[in-house]
Order: C-alpha cells, then structure tokens, then sequence
C-alpha cells in the first residue's frame, strides 16, 4: 500500500486509539520520511510457525 499511495504522490495515514491515548501518523514523501525509513529491515517479515 505504501508504495502505491507514493506513486501517486498520496499520504499514508496511520491511527491507533486505546482507552484515552491515541496516535497519528502521516507518512507523505518527499515531505516526510518514507516508511521503509521508519522501519528497520526484516522488522515487517512475518513468520509463520
């Protein structure tokens, strides 16, 4: 999904609530870093047992 929305120049936007806290976060190149930036390598790999 990021990589399509950076191909066509659109933000990703990520919330997260829980109870009272909540969290929002815009990744928008080249205004922002891009997400694989955010995130360190083999973090997003899922393994499955």
């Amino acid at each position: 999904m990021n990589d399509a929305a950076e191909k066509q120049g659109k933000p990703v936007i990520e919330a997260a609530m829980y109870e009272l806290e909540a969290s929002l976060t815009v990744i928008h190149p080249p205004r922002t870093r891009r997400f694989r930036d955010l995130v360190p390598d083999g973090l997003l790999e899922i393994s499955v047992a």
